[in-house]
């Protein structure tokens, strides 16, 4: 297990709420148990990590993202991932064309309305940045097999 990955465990379990985790999970109907921890504070987790353990490039925050993303025991570090996706320093990398193919993963792997939605803006904030490239990919996920990228189409369109 990495730092990232520790250091994100240790931080959500600091704030962490056993009696509201099993009214998360029930929630979102997810067999991935909660540590009972609000998107926000998911999110001020992220901004800590950012501080804590920067990344120095691109690779290395894509790195990064995919490994806490793939590690998670509970929801809420999937939450933090998509927090290191969306934070300001990370913009530029984030808009990147090669983030597309880690959106991708993530959107298909998350195949759920809560992380499906986050990541959904995280590609609208790429189409914005990349029209040339990102209008054929947008359009074929539009018509792809999989519901949640079709989903990703059209959230990532909000705002437009």
């Amino acid at each position: 297990m990495s730092d990232l990955v520790d250091a994100a465990r240790s931080a959500l379990l600091a704030v962490a709420d056993p009696e509201r985790a099993p009214r998360q999970q029930a929630y979102m109907r997810s067999a991935m148990p909660f540590h009972g921890v609000g998107v926000p504070q998911a999110r001020a987790v992220a901004r800590g990590l950012v501080e804590s353990n920067p990344f120095a490039t691109a690779g290395q925050w894509r790195e990064g993202v995919a490994e806490l993303w793939d590690a998670a025991t509970h929801r809420e570090e999937r939450y933090v991932a998509i927090g290191l996706i969306r934070h300001r320093t990370y913009r530029r990398w984030a808009t990147e064309a090669s983030t597309v193919d880690l959106l991708r993963r993530l959107i298909v792997d998350g195949a759920w309305w809560d992380l499906v939605d986050e990541l959904s803006h995280c590609v609208g904030d790429l189409l914005r940045a990349r029209p040339d490239t990102m209008t054929g990919v947008i359009r074929a996920w539009a018509l792809d097999e999989d519901l949640w990228l079709r989903r990703a189409a059209i959230i990532c369109q909000l705002g437009f």
